[in-house]
């Protein structure tokens, strides 16, 4: 094995995490710094004390069958008998205007009766929804929007009783100039979750993606590792030649800033904070997508009830009368007993980083987040509800605009002894942990290029 580096991490988030497990396998001496009070960003958990101290996650997540990084990661750590797989079932609300109820599209028998288009323009569904299975490059679709292409292979009745209303919901009604690939690696992604009977198959792994965050953490923590959570960067500690030779970091609410030296400093946040410790100078490869690619926030309404709502996990709304992004019931894939017999509700509002939502009291969201789904599921029954909270992040799924060349920040950004690995880099796949373990593996690769002898030891399924 090479002689073990000082690698200082920043996020501790899924990819932070991996990153700092692989890194630390390897003999390297790793510290993660987090801002928040605890790693896992996104895909963490929170505690809900009002309903027995429940663990659940904080915002929605599942994983597939196909998910082979995360699958390989499991078993590794262990985790391979605590990810469980199940049918699922979908529906589609149409509002007034689409007869009122619940439409199920699970089966392919429900989808040759499925009441909200016509019977050519479902076949036409059908056959796009293949033909985007079977494409395996996403460049030509660059430069076509994704209302074009939708448009082109499942026609303008499908494009707008379906996807329009879907990508307006999911887009904040800015979708126009969004590229054709999102779409083909939404389809794509949704067709590796089918059985051999088209059903459609998810999971769950026990205690969510904390259970994987915190084996992780025990594995780097083990090696020698330390995770120092409330920890806020201030800036890269530059040496000869611009090289980063560290951070400065000091704990969140405190003046005193440390400085934490290192041989290599690998960002795993956002593109906004790693533009402003990155600063001025870059090269254009690394300024030019660090400023353009944006990326959605959201609103989600998390419930907890005290029985099931419906047999569905998803119900898409395509009537933009409610603004919700969806209703997600994700004790329909991970079974109720392990919460104590409760039920989870996720309600989602994607929205623009400026969007007066984000700033909207808890109060008020909630009351009209209730109200949306008393219209979607008549049903619900405000008496079920145990507990409730009001989720936000600014920084979600990422947005990748129209280009006839695709650039994405690269893994070395330019300074010597820093590195980048955040979920922009992902494209064309969606954010989700596989795809985020795909990208640090390609991420390792830069890294042990720079900081690790060749055939050194203690290789991890993220870096062989």
């Amino acid at each position: 094995m090479s002689e073990g580096k000082r690698v200082v991490i920043v996020g501790g988030g899924v990819q932070g995490m991996m990153i700092g497990y692989d890194l630390s396998a390897h003999g390297h001496e790793v510290t993660i710094l987090e801002a928040g009070d605890k790693v896992g960003g996104l895909a963490g958990a929170m505690t809900i004390e009002e309903a027995g101290g429940i663990q659940i996650d904080r915002f929605y997540h599942c994983i597939l069958s196909s998910d082979r990084h995360l699958g390989a990661l499991f078993e590794e750590l262990g985790l391979e008998n605590l990810a469980h797989y199940t049918t699922t079932q979908m529906a589609f609300w149409g509002g007034e205007a689409g007869g009122g109820g619940l439409h199920q599209m699970s089966t392919p028998g429900q989808f040759l009766t499925f009441p909200l288009i016509s019977p050519w323009a479902r076949l036409r569904l059908g056959l796009s929804i293949v033909y985007s299975a079977l494409l395996s490059d996403a460049a030509p679709l660059e430069s076509i929007s994704m209302e074009q292409w939708l448009i082109r292979i499942a026609g303008r009745e499908n494009f707008e009783r379906l996807w329009r209303p879907l990508l307006q919901s999911k887009f904040d009604d800015d979708f126009g100039d969004l590229p054709a690939s999102y779409m083909w690696a939404r389809l794509r992604r949704m067709m590796s979750t089918r059985d051999k009977r088209g059903a459609e198959q998810m999971g769950h792994l026990e205690g969510g993606y904390q259970t994987l965050i915190d084996a992780l953490e025990g594995r780097i923590v083990a090696r020698g590792g330390v995770v120092r959570t409330g920890m806020r960067v201030e800036g890269l500690v530059r040496g000869a030649g611009g090289r980063v030779e560290g951070v400065l970091a000091c704990a969140i609410g405190a003046q005193e800033v440390e400085a934490l030296k290192a041989d290599a400093v690998v960002l795993t946040v956002g593109n906004r904070l790693t533009a402003r410790l990155l600063g001025e100078g870059l090269p254009e490869e690394t300024r030019g997508p660090l400023l353009s690619i944006g990326s959605m926030a959201i609103v989600c309404v998390v419930l907890v009830l005290d029985r099931a709502l419906s047999p569905y996990y998803t119900i898409n709304i395509l009537d933009r009368a409610v603004s919700l992004t969806g209703v997600i019931e994700t004790t329909n894939i991970i079974d109720p007993a392990l919460l104590g017999g409760r039920h989870l509700i996720y309600l989602p509002k994607y929205c623009s980083q400026d969007s007066p939502l984000l700033e909207r009291p808890d109060a008020e969201v909630l009351e009209d987040f209730l109200e949306q789904l008393g219209r979607v599921v008549p049903s619900f029954d405000r008496a079920s509800v145990l507990a409730t909270r009001v989720m936000r992040a600014r920084e979600t799924e990422p947005v990748h605009r129209m280009a006839p060349k695709r650039a994405l920040v690269p893994y070395r950004p330019g300074p010597e002894g820093v590195f980048v690995a955040n979920s922009t880099q992902v494209y064309p796949d969606l954010v989700n942990c596989e795809a985020m373990a795909a990208n640090v593996r390609r991420a390792l690769v830069e890294i042990h290029r720079s900081i690790s002898a060749p055939g050194s030891a203690g290789a991890t399924s993220l870096s062989r």
